[in-house]
């Protein structure tokens, strides 16, 4: 699945297609649709394009005279792409997005029967239930503090010599996982391990398309300069799943400039959208680095680690 830009066109063909089925073609035209400011974006299966939401600078009704407000409007998914979580990644790109355009908050109206989604995201209910025509009850829902992402952006900026963009990696991204497949070679002084016998681009393709691996990129210009790699665990006694950071790395020359906490933050931000309760990772006894910066984002808990060698049953 990949999450990418997409034309107001587009976007409005999937809001009348899902939204709107059978009603006038200017319902769907929203106020500011074609301003250079606004975010549409749309999730992608091979090309084909199954969700949409887009994003636009508008205040409030909340708060009519504050700035910073984004109002997200039209998310659509199309009925056979349904309960695939395309809403949820839709949303977590939206609003990292606005955050870097300087969003303090993000609003929209959404269906009652919406509302433990939109909790689940960050949002909460701003005054009471009322009724849209043709689509029936509504709260207002506002989802406050999205400059977060600016603000570390800005901070990545400010200490290295060139912009530092964080951002989870699609199905397009194949270029870039072997690219920090190369850098965790160098920073972990292991490159044999992760450059000697890379899968071929079809099995990392399905590694990014699948729901239970994430990459997050560091990427300075076309290079990558930290990642972050790791894994959705589906759980048994709950339904609910848990994330494993397997291996993040930074490269040394962009070292302790925020880095590996943004790579981190874009997780959570991520981790939230999909419902994912706990992330959880291991560092080694003596590397103080990532004790410091894992005690600072997390609860610490001791714990002792095995490998078991797998056996083969006798013939």
């Amino acid at each position: 699945m990949d999450i990418r830009s997409i034309s107001v066109s587009d976007a409005r063909a999937i809001r009348q297609e899902v939204l709107k089925p059978g009603r006038p073609a200017s319902e769907v035209v929203y106020p500011g649709d074609e301003s250079e400011l606004a975010q549409h974006l749309g999730a992608f299966d091979d090309d084909k394009l199954l969700a949409v939401a887009t994003f636009l600078p508008e205040a409030c009704p909340e708060d009519a005279h504050g700035s910073g407000a984004w109002r997200l409007r039209g998310m659509a998914t199309r009925q056979a792409a349904q309960g695939r979580g395309l809403g949820s990644q839709l949303l977590s790109r939206g609003v990292e997005r606005v955050s870097l355009q300087g969003a303090t908050s993000v609003w929209c109206y959404g269906r009652t029967s919406a509302r433990s989604f939109y909790e689940r995201h960050g949002f909460v209910v701003s005054g009471n239930e009322f009724a849209l025509p043709h689509t029936g009850p509504h709260y207002l829902f506002v989802r406050r503090g999205a400059g977060v992402g600016r603000q570390m952006q800005e901070h990545l900026n400010t200490a290295a010599s060139e912009p530092i963009e964080i951002r989870a990696l699609g199905a397009r991204d194949v270029v870039v996982l072997r690219k920090m497949l190369d850098m965790f070679g160098r920073a972990f002084e292991d490159s044999p391990t992760y450059t000697a016998s890379q899968p071929d681009d079809g099995y990392l393709r399905r590694l990014l398309e699948s729901q239970t691996f994430v990459a997050v990129a560091a990427l300075a210009g076309t290079g990558v300069v930290g990642g972050l790699a790791g894994y959705v665990l589906p759980k048994f006694e709950q339904a609910r799943s848990e994330f494993y950071i397997y291996d993040l790395a930074v490269d040394e020359a962009h070292r302790r400039r925020g880095v590996a906490t943004a790579m981190i933050q874009e997780l959570q931000s991520l981790a939230a959208a999909r419902g994912i309760y706990v992330i959880f990772v291991q560092a080694d006894h003596g590397d103080d680095p990532a004790i410091a910066l894992y005690t600072k984002l997390g609860v610490r808990e001791d714990v002792l680690h095995f490998d078991i060698v797998p056996r083969k049953n006798a013939a």
